[in-house]
């Protein structure tokens, strides 16, 4: 794709988003969008099918580009190297803040949100060498609090304007998931 391409469908993409922060997506008109983004209507039915298909693209490309972030926080879990890691994913977050914003916060985009959650129960499983097949019941449970949690943390870290640098955000997912949320929250309350 080429340079005019990427900067329209980028002009249309902020478009959406500074509409979707406004409106409900059954609310907004290809109109008011083409409008915003300074495109002809043309122009947005070259890209995109219609509003969804426009949403549903900006999920995609930001689960594709956001996943492998994803990937290196849990990696750098299990290896103890997670603070090295998060320096690397800085600026992805930076890039992406205005979307996570928007799906983890302000509007809450449960599906995409559940489709992070499980690709990274699936890295979880991948590098502990465990088949899906063989987890019990109780294992489903835990694999299920651990993806939560990561989630629950990122998004008040979101919420909060990323009120903390990444490498302590890291320091403290490390802490939470090697030592357990109860006794990490324990010490943390002697310690002051």
């Amino acid at each position: 794709m080429n340079k005019n391409s990427e900067e329209t469908k980028e002009r249309i993409k902020k478009a959406f988003i500074k509409l979707y922060k406004e409106n409900r997506i059954e609310k907004i008109t290809i109109s008011q969008l083409t409008k915003e983004a300074k495109v002809y209507r043309g122009t947005f039915y070259y890209y995109y099918k219609d509003i969804y298909d426009l949403l549903e693209q900006i999920e995609g490309r930001f689960f594709k580009e956001v996943i492998e972030d994803v990937f290196g926080v849990i990696e750098g879990i299990l290896s103890g190297d997670i603070e090295k890691r998060a320096v690397e994913i800085t600026d992805h977050f930076k890039k992406y803040e205005e979307i996570m914003t928007l799906f983890f916060v302000d509007k809450p985009n449960y599906i995409l949100i559940r489709r992070l959650k499980e690709a990274a129960k699936s890295k979880i499983l991948m590098i502990l060498g465990i088949n899906n097949n063989n987890l019990s019941n109780e294992d489903k449970y835990i694999l299920e609090y651990i993806s939560s949690a990561q989630v629950g943390i990122i998004t008040k870290w979101i919420e909060n304007k990323r009120d903390i640098d990444t490498v302590k955000l890291a320091r403290i997912i490390k802490k939470v998931n090697l030592l357990g949320p109860v006794t990490s929250l324990k010490n943390n309350s002697i310690n002051k």
